[in-house]
Parts: structure tokens; C-alpha cells; sequence
């Protein structure tokens, strides 16, 4: 696999948008516990679909 460069590009963009969908995930979760006066992200607080 590591002797294929464009696989590696393929695959390291791919895991670079999965991790930025959830940094962002675990933004909004973070402002809703601290809209909730709270100091921890419940699994509640998370939106696993767009609404």
C-alpha cells in the first residue's frame, strides 16, 4: 500500500475530512454544554445527522 503514492493521498484526504467532521462535532457539542451551564459534552449534546 505505502508503495502506491496515490492511494496514500486518497486514503490520507479521506481520513483528513473524517477527522474534520469530527472536530466540528465535537464543537457544536461543546456550546450546547456550555449553553447548558454544564463543564462535560453529554452523548445527548452530539448531532450525529445534519438537521
Amino acid at each position: 500500500m505505502a508503495n502506491n503514492p496515490e492511494l496514500v493521498s486518497k486514503l490520507f484526504y479521506q481520513s483528513e475530512g473524517l477527522i474534520g467532521k469530527t472536530v466540528n462535532l465535537l464543537k457544536k457539542a461543546s456550546i450546547k454544554a456550555i449553553q447548558s451551564k454544564r463543564e462535560y459534552i453529554s452523548v445527548d449534546d452530539i448531532e450525529y445527522l445534519p438537521k
